[in-house]
């Protein structure tokens, strides 16, 4: 079977799309509220600024993030979850629970050493709450007056 035959089932598709450690750890951090580019780079420990505008802009394209730009100066962009994106969450918080309940027929390789020590993903992560009150903004917010979404 060729690649591009394999590429042709949705669920080969959409695993390929997803296939990067940072694109489900940026839909993770997105499902609570929309961020600001520096503070996702901030909470993302260890990912490279160029390698985060890559995987953003990937996620856009494929309608899973959409990008605000606020007309203001300095300008700032924000990035959420649109609609599709947050119904990816659920199944991500599956895949997990699947694993846990799993670990003890599955390979490290796919559980790591420790399955159980990870919360639900619709739990906050630790340190949200002080990215948060930095911002000033509450859960969710994603926005405000005069914003204006990147086209599709």
């Amino acid at each position: 079977m060729s690649y591009e035959t394999k590429l042709s089932c949705p669920i080969n598709r959409a695993v390929a799309a997803l296939a990067d450690k940072w694109k489900i750890l940026i839909i993770i951090a997105l499902q609570y509220r929309a961020w600001r580019f520096n503070e996702l780079l901030h909470a993302l420990e260890g990912i490279a600024p160029k390698v985060m505008v890559r995987q953003l802009r990937s996620l856009e394209e494929d309608g899973l993030v959409v990008r605000t730009v606020y007309p203001e100066v300095p300008p700032r962009v924000e990035y959420a979850l649109t609609a599709a994106g947050r119904t990816l969450v659920p199944i991500l918080n599956s895949l997990q629970h699947w694993v846990i309940e799993n670990a003890g027929q599955l390979s490290p390789t796919i559980t790591g050493a420790n399955p159980g020590m990870y919360g639900d993903i619709s739990d906050p992560p630790p340190g949200l709450e002080r990215l948060e009150s930095r911002s000033g903004r509450a859960p969710g917010s994603a926005l405000g007056a005069g914003a204006k979404r990147s086209p599709a």
